[in-house]
């Protein structure tokens, strides 16, 4: 089984951040098969840690992985039981980091890499 890359996998989480803070039902659905009830559960927790209109991101790709001057990088990555590759990352609020942690899978699915969100928390 291949293990993606950060590169593979910022990318994928990078899309699915954009996708909430946009709130494109349409590519939660499409690209990452959000269906609409857990859509507004993740929306809901969203609503929990921060104001209506704040931006979310991700730390730049040349920092993410990076724990210079930190206890952890802003995202954190580990090789899960099923051989997948797992995601902690710290979402950030209109440029700054925050205490949501987005949780994450990538695995490989028919030659592709897909994105498992696992939930939201701190």
């Amino acid at each position: 089984m291949n293990i993606a890359t950060h590169q593979q996998a910022f990318a994928l989480a990078q899309a699915l951040v954009h996708a909430l803070d946009q709130r494109d039902h349409q590519a939660l659905q499409r690209d990452f098969g959000l269906s609409p009830a857990v859509q507004e559960e993740l929306y809901q927790t969203l609503a929990d840690f921060f104001e209506a209109d704040t931006r979310l991101s991700l730390a730049p790709e040349a920092q993410a992985f990076a724990s210079e001057g930190r206890a952890r990088p802003f995202i954190d990555t580990y090789i899960t039981h099923a051989q997948t590759l797992g995601l902690e990352c710290v979402l950030f609020a209109d440029g700054t980091p925050s205490e949501a942690i987005l949780h994450l899978e990538v695995l490989e699915q028919d030659g592709q890499w897909a994105l498992y969100c696992k939930y939201i928390g701190s």
